[in-house]
């Protein structure tokens, strides 16, 4: 073999071990995902704040009362926050997958799991309040409650019960799994 030749395939094993050494870690895009997925949750909890602001005074609103309407605007912007946070939360769903499909350490892989497990919850969390914002609406309009029976304002009251409960569970299983991913993401070093 030539000198030639042989510094041909000297370059040769070169480029591929570099590219491989290029390819073979995705840690730094996973890393800025990550940051893209935690700025979208942070927005997401800084518009539930809000939310929870404004439920606080819906919920100072006696629906029976002559200004029940007063809760319409506030159950308004409420829904407009919550279509925000529901955006976030979708995002955030993509960008989980984005990190599952990266050459990285089988311990973010699970740690990505674990915040796309979470994300899903939060996606089922909007929903639900979504649905409890749409019966509120109803509750706190006169025209419509005025055309309820007995039986149907007690079966509105009840669906409403059950969206509270709902949204509760969904936000305790939240709180749990993301106290044991926080837990997963310190014992494995992955912030460091």
């Amino acid at each position: 073999m030539s000198r030639l030749q042989k510094a041909l395939l000297a370059c040769l094993a070169l480029v591929l071990c570099l590219g491989m050494i290029g390819c073979a870690d995705q840690t730094d895009e996973a890393n800025a995902l990550i940051d893209q997925a935690n700025a979208a949750t942070d927005e997401s909890n800084r518009l539930d704040g809000l939310m929870t602001e404004l439920m606080a005074k819906v919920e100072q609103i006696d629906p029976t009362a002559k200004n029940a309407r007063d809760a319409q605007p506030l159950l308004t912007e409420v829904e407009a926050k919550l279509s925000e946070t529901q955006k976030n939360a979708e995002r955030t769903l993509l960008l989980w997958d984005k990190i599952l499909a990266l050459d990285v350490s089988d311990e973010l892989k699970t740690y990505a799991a674990q915040q796309k497990e979470i994300a899903k919850l939060q996606v089922a969390l909007s929903a639900a309040v979504g649905d409890m914002v749409v019966k509120l609406k109803v509750l706190y309009d006169p025209d419509q409650t005025g055309k309820l029976s007995q039986a149907d304002f007690d079966k509105l009251a009840a669906e409403l019960d059950g969206l509270v409960a709902k949204a509760d569970e969904i936000d305790s299983q939240m709180s749990e799994k993301q106290g044991a991913s926080d837990q997963y993401f310190k014992d494995n070093g992955l912030g460091e």
